[in-house]
């Protein structure tokens, strides 16, 4: 609709000034204008079209109303048949032979042969020209009509002008000629309307399989980083060249929380590889849906460790640490209610590095020494209980209950004061157990299955 719009404002504004223009220096200029009633017909006829055609299809590349351009085009076309009348166009000799003008510049009757041919070919560009205008190739079918109609009109009136009457055989020869001639340039114009409307929709449909695919993909990525690298991601695989500053992060405080089952060992060997797979799956799809509901960021799983954090996205730092310590504390006490399995947890707060890693089944990674610290207070930390350090003990709310437990060895690091959290003790304002919003979407295991065979069925098509 916009190029055809553009395209149909451009032709009559250049159709309108030549049509003008030649009227006026074959006519007299304003000596035939003050004279001839059709040569002021016939300007004034090309005025009152172009006001009314050019600006509202100007307007319409704006708008982009489809039903608006079909009526601008009806109009053209409509125009093309009117043009056939002598009384709209200034008549070769007419003039001249009635003694109402006199000028050099007035046409002889080569030149007026030549006139009629112009009106003719005219008609065959407006032929072509429905390739651009119309918006549908259904619309083609209606030009055959306006063929007829142009043909009849413009064969019927070969005037023989120093007899004053119609040439009846003329007209028959002109009719059947100019209604061959305008058929063949239908039937090419035809062919090519359908050629582009094909052309569009195989474009169409290969984008739209391109969509999917890259929906699909990136449905795939949600299960394999958070949401907020896929972006950056993509962008760096499109110029791999560039810098890494767009997947690096770095947090001034993050609160990290590693999990792990007790005696895992155990459970290896008193089920089979498919009961541990299931019951691993059981317990990270809960904990997945719980890092939703609680806006925490899930980092990792390796072997039976879970691994979530907050203040580890950016924008993160609008929140203070304390409130997204809380999230955390949330998460641990909704795990440590649970009564299939027991777990040991370590949080410890501070400064983390974070990052994608890995071309082939990319990460988003935490690096440094918080991360180090969580890990060891997992490590050394006791059955169903959540054990974190003085950094993080400091960012607790006072209201917060929790038990100093002692000093710890820790690898690497000495003797460490520890705390537990008294996950049984009631619940608190500046803490509590659930948060009332609502996380996003949950991504399981079937989700994923579903999104690689999309993906798979897209790419094959």
């Amino acid at each position: 609709v916009v190029l055809g719009s553009l395209f149909l404002a451009m032709c009559e504004l250049l159709l309108r000034t030549a049509a003008v223009c030649k009227s006026l220096i074959h006519g007299c200029g304003m000596l035939g204008l003050q004279k001839s009633p059709a040569l002021q017909l016939n300007v004034g006829y090309n005025c009152l079209s172009f006001v009314i055609l050019v600006p509202f299809a100007l307007m319409n590349v704006q708008w982009k109303n489809k039903s608006l351009h079909l009526w601008l085009t009806g109009l053209a076309y409509l125009d093309r048949l009117v043009s056939s009348l002598p009384l709209l166009h200034f008549a070769c000799g007419r003039g001249h032979e009635e003694n109402l003008i006199s000028c050099d510049n007035y046409p002889n009757e080569e030149e007026c042969q030549s006139i009629v041919y112009d009106r003719f070919h005219l008609q065959m560009l407006s032929v072509m020209a429905q390739v651009v205008l119309l918006p549908e190739y259904k619309y083609c079918s209606y030009m055959w009509i306006w063929i007829f109609v142009a043909t009849l009109l413009s064969s019927t009136f070969v005037v023989d002008e120093r007899m004053g009457r119609i040439d009846t055989d003329d007209a028959k020869n002109e009719f059947f000629v100019r209604l061959l001639l305008l058929s063949l340039v239908q039937m090419v114009a035809n062919r090519k309307k359908c050629t582009m409307e094909e052309q569009n929709r195989a474009l169409f449909l290969t984008n739209n399989k391109n969509k999917k695919v890259s929906q699909s993909m990136f449905k795939i990525l949600e299960f394999m980083v958070p949401n907020f690298v896929i972006l950056p991601m993509l962008r760096h695989a499109q110029a791999p060249g560039t810098s890494l500053a767009q997947l690096s992060y770095r947090f001034d405080c993050a609160s990290v929380l590693f999990l792990a089952f007790d005696h895992f060992e155990e459970i290896l060997q008193q089920f089979s590889p498919p009961e541990i797979l299931q019951f691993l799956n059981k317990f990270y799809n809960r904990f997945d849906v719980l890092c939703a509901k609680c806006h925490v960021t899930k980092i990792e799983t390796v072997a039976e460790e879970y691994v979530c954090a907050v203040g580890v996205q950016p924008g993160s730092e609008a929140e203070s640490p304390e409130e997204g310590l809380c999230k955390l504390i949330a998460f641990a006490r909704e795990v440590l209610s649970y009564e299939e399995a027991i777990f040991r947890m370590g949080i410890h707060s501070g400064p983390v590095v974070a990052g994608v890693i890995g071309n082939k089944l990319p990460r988003y990674r935490l690096f440094g020494n918080t991360v180090n610290m969580a890990a060891r207070m997992m490590q050394k930390g006791l059955p169903g209980e959540l054990q974190f350090g003085e950094e993080t003990r400091k960012l607790l709310p006072e209201d917060v209950q929790v038990t100093y437990r002692g000093e710890v060895e820790m690898k690497g690091k000495g003797l460490v004061k520890v705390y537990l959290l008294d996950h049984k003790a009631r619940t608190h304002k500046t803490c509590p157990s659930l948060p009332v919003s609502k996380g996003g979407p949950v991504k399981t295991t079937k989700e994923l299955y579903k999104a690689l065979l999309a993906g798979k069925n897209a790419a094959e098509g």
